[in-house]
């Protein structure tokens, strides 16, 4: 940009034009920075931005590793849990990782977690016992997620113990008050042994909560008709 220009629409500073802003439409009054700073807008993307992956971690990309640091296997579970939900190609590595940690790394709340999640979705009765042994150690290492307590106690009523079921719920809640489905798991779970006055109770909570669910509010008057 010419200076006189520069010096009266961008009050001559660098980063006017060295890092653009674009408008972010779904945000109001938001912006999205460039912070890739270039001498031209059309500058390519030097070489070295497409070969940043290494022998060890052939797929992934660690920014900001050096040639003798290396991901915890660990942390490479998580970002490969997350990954293969989108793309099913990274699966076997996290089996893989999985696999390894279950052996050397048992009482990592993550791997318990990781470990009754896989058994949970196999199907048969060993599988689903795996799943509650699993499941139950992550949530006592103090494992913290609303899908771990929600699978736990969905276990623990394919096995039969809707009471148990309850229990967990109803921790969950206590842990997590601001996770929609453990309150809509807990009231089903009461409709389910006809505990309605403590599925009233549940779903009053709930709405305080999130008043703008009308299904939850029409299973409210549902409930409070079988009083």
């Amino acid at each position: 940009m010419p200076r006189a220009r520069r010096a009266r629409e961008a009050a001559n500073r660098c980063t006017q034009c060295h890092m653009p802003k674009r408008e972010i439409r779904i945000i109001s009054h938001s912006a999205l920075t460039n912070h890739r700073i270039i001498a031209r807008a059309d500058e390519a993307l030097p070489a070295k931005a497409f070969e940043q992956t290494t022998p060890d971690l052939p797929d992934l990309i660690f920014l900001n590793g050096t040639g003798s640091r290396q991901l915890p296997k660990l942390t490479l579970l998580q970002a490969y849990g997350e990954l293969m939900a989108k793309q099913p190609k990274y699966r076997a590595r996290y089996l893989e990782l999985l696999a390894e940690l279950a052996e050397g790394s048992p009482d990592e709340p993550v791997v318990q977690a990781a470990l009754g999640q896989k058994a949970f979705l196999d199907s048969g009765p060993e599988a689903n016992r795996q799943a509650i042994e699993h499941l139950s150690k992550a949530v006592q290492l103090g494992f913290t997620s609303p899908t771990v307590y929600e699978n736990l106690a969905e276990a623990l009523v394919r096995s039969g113990q809707t009471s148990a079921a309850i229990d967990v719920l109803k921790k969950g809640v206590e842990l997590m008050p601001y996770a929609p489905r453990l309150h809509k798991f807990l009231a089903v779970r009461y409709i389910d042994l006809r505990q309605y006055m403590d599925a009233r109770q549940a779903m009053e909570k709930y709405i305080e909560l999130f008043p703008d669910d009308d299904f939850v509010r029409g299973l409210l008057r549902n409930v409070e008709s079988q009083r």
